[in-house]
C-alpha cells in the first residue's frame, strides 16, 4: 500500500501507510491562539473527529508554540498515546504534555532514531537561547518524507538527509510581528514588509534548492487576524507588501523558481506509490479559498462572532492592584542574576502600559534604580503594553511573553531602528528559572562558536579578504550559502546582512563578523 499524507490544516498532517498512523502537529482550538489573535486558515473544523486519533503509533509535537501544541485538542487525545518529541534543554514542552496527563512521551535527540514498523525516524532539533523547534524525517528505504514545518536548521545539518526526498512540508509564510507592530509610517512599513516576504520566500527556495525534493509542499501558516484590530492585515493579503504570503503565492513563487510545489487545503490527500505522487486536492473548493479570499475571511470572522468564538481577547478582566510590583521584581531579579544578556541591552527601555503607567528600565544603573517612573528620560526602545495581559502573563506558571509578541496585540518603536535579539529574549523568559537556562545554553553555545571558528577567503571589489566562515546568528556556514553583493554579505537562512568593510552587523546591533584584508 503507498503512503497517504491528509493534511488537516496550519501544521497538522495524518501519516499513514499499511498498518502505520502518525499524526503531525494538530491544532483545532475553535478559538484560535495567541490571546485569541491566530485563527486557522483555511478554515479546518470540518475535519475534527475523535477518529482522526483513534489507532496512532505516535503523535508527533514540533515545538511548544500553541498552534503546534494545542491543548485543546490534546485534551481530547487518549493519554496513553506514544508523544514523539524533541529533546529540548528548556522543558515547558515536556512539562505542558505532561501536565495534559499524557505518560507515553518519548524525547528524542539528533542522535536518537526509532523504527516503528519499518519506518526510521529522525528529528533535525534547533535549541537555542532564545527559540526551540525542530523536523521530523520519515525514512522508508526507497524514499523520505521531511516535515520542517517551522524549523530553520543549518543547510549543513540537514544535507545528511537530502537524498531521495519525495516530499517536503515546510512553512513558507510569516509567523512574526516585525514589522507589523512598529510605528512606522505607511511607506516605510510598506517597504519592511516587502523585505519581510521577499526573505520568507528566498528562504523556502534555497530550502527547496539545498534538499532537493520531488515536490514541496507549503504549510504550518498563514493564520487569519480575525479581530477589526488586524483588518489591514487580512484585507491586504492579495497585495505585494502584505508579510504574511498565501499558499497560492507561495505555491507560485516556488514554481518560477524550478521548484515543484503541491497546493493543498484542509482535506487534501497526497499519496506516494514508489515515488510516483498524486495530490488529491479539490481544485473547485481551493480556487474559490484562494480567488475570492477577502470574502472567504469575511464569512470566517462572522461565523466566529455567531457562534460567540471571536472574543477581543482570550484574557479575564483581571485586578492590575500589584501589576507594577510584581512586574518590577521580574526585572530587578533579571537585573539580579543575568551574567552576559543585560550587558547587551546596554541601552534604557521604556515600557508603557497603556492607559496606566510608563516606566523607564536601564540596566546601567544600580539594581536598585534600574526600574524608574518615566520622567522624560532618554531610551532607545519602546514598548506599549495592554496592563491586563501583561498581568495575566505574570500569574501563569510559566511566563510566556512570546505568546503575546506573537499575538501582535502590543505595540513597538525604536530609535535606531536596528533589532537587539537579547531584549526580545529577556521578555520571552521573564520566569527567573527559565532566564538563566537561556543564558547558560546561550554561553555554552558560543563556546562551541569558538572552536569552529574558521574562515575562508574571498574576493570583495577587487580585494581579497578573510571573513568568519560561520554566521555568528545560527553559524551557518557562509563560505558555502553565503550571498555577497558590493559590501554586503547575506545570511541567507534568516536574511542577516553584514557589512564587508566593517563586520558590523547590519540587522542587530550585538553581532559581529571577523573580517580581515589579505
Amino acid at each position: 500500500m503507498s503512503f497517504k499524507l491528509t493534511y488537516i490544516g496550519h501544521a497538522g498532517w495524518v501519516v499513514n501507510k499499511d498498518n502505520f498512523k502518525a499524526i503531525f502537529d494538530p491544532w483545532f482550538n475553535p478559538y484560535g491562539t495567541f490571546l485569541n489573535s491566530w485563527h486557522q486558515f483555511p478554515d479546518n473544523s470540518s475535519l475534527f473527529s475523535d477518529d482522526i486519533f483513534s489507532e496512532l503509533d505516535f503523535l508527533y509535537i514540533s515545538h511548544a508554540h500553541k498552534d503546534h501544541c494545542d491543548e485543546w485538542t490534546l485534551k481530547k487525545i487518549n493519554k496513553k498515546t506514544k508523544i514523539l518529541i524533541p529533546k529540548f534543554r528548556d522543558k515547558v514542552l515536556l512539562n505542558t504534555l505532561k501536565k495534559i496527563g499524557f505518560t507515553n512521551i518519548i524525547e528524542l535527540s539528533e542522535d536518537d532514531s526509532i523504527e516503528i514498523k519499518g519506518i526510521k525516524i529522525n528529528l533535525i532539533i534547533e535549541d537555542g537561547f532564545n527559540d526551540r523547534d525542530s523536523a521530523i524525517i520519515l525514512d522508508y528505504g526507497k524514499g523520505k518524507i521531511i516535515n520542517l514545518n517551522d524549523c530553520h536548521p543549518s543547510f549543513e545539518k540537514i544535507k545528511k538527509y537530502s537524498k531521495n526526498v519525495d516530499l517536503l512540508l515546510m512553512q513558507c509564510s510569516s509567523a512574526i510581528w516585525w514589522p507589523c507592530v512598529y510605528d512606522y509610517p505607511i511607506e516605510k512599513m510598506i517597504k519592511k514588509c516587502k523585505i519581510k516576504k521577499r526573505n520568507v520566500l528566498n528562504r523556502a527556495v534555497e530550502y527547496g534548492k539545498h534538499i532537493k525534493p520531488k515536490h514541496i509542499v507549503p504549510n504550518a501558516g498563514p493564520p487569519l487576524f480575525l479581530h477589526e484590530k488586524f483588518n489591514f492585515w487580512d484585507e491586504t493579503r492579495k497585495m505585494d507588501f502584505n508579510p504574511f504570503p498565501l499558499h497560492d503565492e507561495i505555491n507560485n513563487y516556488l514554481n518560477q523558481n524550478n521548484l515543484s510545489s503541491l497546493f493543498v487545503i484542509p482535506g487534501s490527500v497526497i499519496e506516494i506509490n514508489d515515488h510516483q505522487i498524486t495530490n488529491n486536492t479539490n481544485i473547485k473548493k481551493r480556487d474559490k479559498i484562494y480567488n475570492n479570499f477577502y470574502d472567504t475571511f469575511l464569512q470566517m470572522r462572522e461565523k466566529k462572532k455567531q457562534q460567540g468564538l471571536l472574543l477581543s481577547s482570550f484574557v479575564p478582566e483581571q485586578d492590575l492592584t500589584n501589576l507594577i510590583e510584581k512586574f518590577s521584581s521580574l526585572i530587578i531579579d533579571i537585573k539580579k542574576n543575568s551574567k552576559v544578556f543585560i550587558h547587551k541591552i546596554s541601552f534604557p527601555f521604556l515600557v508603557t502600559f497603556k492607559d496606566h503607567s510608563k516606566w523607564i528600565i536601564d540596566f546601567k544603573l544600580n539594581t536598585a534604580d534600574c526600574f524608574q517612573e518615566y520622567t522624560n528620560q532618554k531610551y532607545k526602545y519602546c514598548f506599549v503594553f495592554d496592563p491586563e495581559i501583561v498581568n495575566y502573563l505574570i500569574n501563569q506558571p510559566s511566563i510566556d511573553f512570546d505568546e503575546y509578541f506573537l499575538s501582535m496585540r502590543f505595540e513597538c518603536s525604536r530609535q535606531d531602528d536596528v533589532f537587539n535579539e537579547f531584549l526580545f529574549t529577556m521578555f520571552k523568559n521573564l520566569d527567573l528559572k527559565r532566564f538563566k537556562l537561556s543564558e547558560r545554553i546561550f554561553i555554552s553555545d558560543n563556546m562551541v562558536k569558538k572552536e569552529i571558528e574558521d574562515t575562508f577567503e574571498t574576493k570583495v571589489n577587487g580585494k581579497n579578504k578573510k571573513i568568519q566562515k560561520y554566521c555568528p546568528h545560527k553559524f551557518v556556514n557562509l563560505e558555502k550559502c553565503g550571498i555577497i553583493e558590493g559590501n554586503t554579505l547575506t545570511c541567507p537562512l534568516h536574511n542577516w546582512k553584514f557589512d564587508l568593510e566593517t563586520g558590523k552587523c547590519l540587522t542587530s546591533d550585538e553581532y559581529f563578523l571577523s573580517i580581515e584584508e589579505v
